[in-house]
């Protein structure tokens, strides 16, 4: 395993108390750049765009703010954000491709939820997609009482087209499974979304999308719901009860097979395990060192690819690629939260990682490229440059003699002909 190092980060100023689903990336008002969305437990929410160390619009007095989501709600091509507080309280906020920050931002705009409704209390996670593959997106969020509930936004028959978004979410089914919930996440199998939800001892239950029938929303029946629960066996999770987060819909990259593939996805625990599953077969797993909390998703080395990125609670994060090389990143300073996506600084929306921290601050690197995970012997990277074999040519050096570059690469580097073991 190797170390890396990023080195371009904005330092942003935020404060208050954070939970773990309190910070998120996303592009909130459609303008094709992505923005930090943060909230806190005293019920403050900033947003953040580009360099600047403080927020570009906020909005106070949500209540204890709990988790975050960024998505489609309203199925109109357009984001919007939501927060869920404990009490279940829910709003939404909607952004116009206008809303944009100008060159000195004096003082944050004050936003104002465009929708506010009360669901359940109890609120853990928010899920924004399309979980029944209908095309159209509807919102899970998880509960700390091991509920899991979807809702879709149904709007009202308006004869007023200058109103905004008139419309209510309505309950379409609820989950109950045997333990507590990890995170939410959706995978596919042979292009079929699947709704999962980790559980305590590396498993995850599948959860089944009963609502929809023939095209029409069916009311909630008790009797309908449907859990599948899904153990994986492996030697390494031995405790029952560990927490367990899950991330699905791996991005595999081009395939030269047309037809669709089992999407994997990933468990990490809190003991620090961390394994890929296909088809409910474990493709590879890693004990780690660290209490592992937070994981996600990114394509950080720009092949189309995605890799997992995991992050335990004293900074170490974990960059696996799919296919088990691993390299760690150390954030200086104990997280209290945790996430991976894209972020936009002058025009350029690059991979990034964010940290908040136990002392108001929150750091973004924004520049979080690799051009490969695994580690590679420079004897065996150099030939691949034409430079470097002209070079080779010049100074009469065998391109088999290894020990004979390994010489002359040890002399440019250190100034000296070979290294003492002793």
């Amino acid at each position: 395993m190797r170390s890396v190092t990023f080195v371009d980060k904005v330092e942003l100023e935020f404060e208050g108390n954070l939970l773990s689903n309190n910070v998120i990336l996303g592009d909130i008002n459609n303008d094709g750049e992505h923005e930090l969305v943060v909230g806190n437990v005293e019920g403050d929410l900033n947003i953040f765009k580009g360099d600047a160390v403080t927020a570009w619009a906020r909005c106070s007095g949500l209540g204890m703010i709990t988790c975050l989501g960024i998505g489609d709600l309203f199925n109109k091509m357009k984001n919007v954000v939501v927060t869920m507080n404990a009490e279940g309280w829910c709003n939404i906020f909607q952004f116009s491709s206008e809303d944009k920050v100008g060159k000195v931002c004096m003082k944050p705009v004050d936003m104002v939820p465009c929708h506010t409704q009360h669901l359940a209390a109890n609120t853990k996670m928010i899920l924004i997609d399309d979980v029944d593959g209908d095309g159209m997106y509807e919102l899970v969020i998880g509960h700390t009482d091991r509920v899991i509930r979807a809702y879709k936004w149904m709007e009202y028959s308006d004869d007023n087209p200058s109103e905004q978004s008139k419309g209510i979410l309505k309950l379409l089914q609820m989950w109950e499974p045997p333990g507590q919930i990890g995170s939410i996440a959706l995978h596919h199998q042979n292009g079929i979304p699947k709704l999962v939800a980790s559980q305590p001892g590396f498993c995850y239950v599948e959860l089944k999308c009963t609502w929809a029938e023939e095209g029409n929303i069916q009311a909630y029946n008790e009797n309908s719901v449907l859990i599948v629960a899904h153990s994986i066996s492996s030697v390494k999770a031995r405790n029952s009860i560990i927490t367990t987060e899950i991330s699905g819909h791996l991005s595999q990259g081009t395939s030269v097979v047309d037809e669709p593939q089992c999407d994997k996805f990933v468990l990490s625990s809190l003991d620090g395990n961390l394994m890929m599953i296909q088809e409910d077969e474990m493709v590879w797993s890693y004990k780690l060192d660290h209490q592992l909390f937070s994981l996600t998703a990114l394509d950080i080395t720009g092949d189309g690819k995605d890799e997992v990125l995991c992050c335990a609670w004293n900074g170490m994060t974990y960059i696996a690629d799919q296919e088990q090389n691993i390299a760690k990143f150390r954030f200086d300073g104990n997280v209290a939260a945790f996430c991976a996506g894209r972020y936009t600084i002058a025009g350029a929306t690059n991979p990034c990682l964010v940290y908040a921290t136990f002392d108001n601050k929150i750091y973004v690197y924004y520049n979080v490229k690799l051009p490969r995970i695994d580690s590679v012997n420079l004897l065996d990277l150099l030939p691949s440059t034409s430079e470097y074999l002209d070079l080779l040519k010049d100074h009469e050096i065998n391109q088999s003699d290894k020990e004979t570059q390994a010489n002359c690469i040890r002399k440019v580097l250190y100034g000296c002909d070979s290294i003492s073991t002793t």
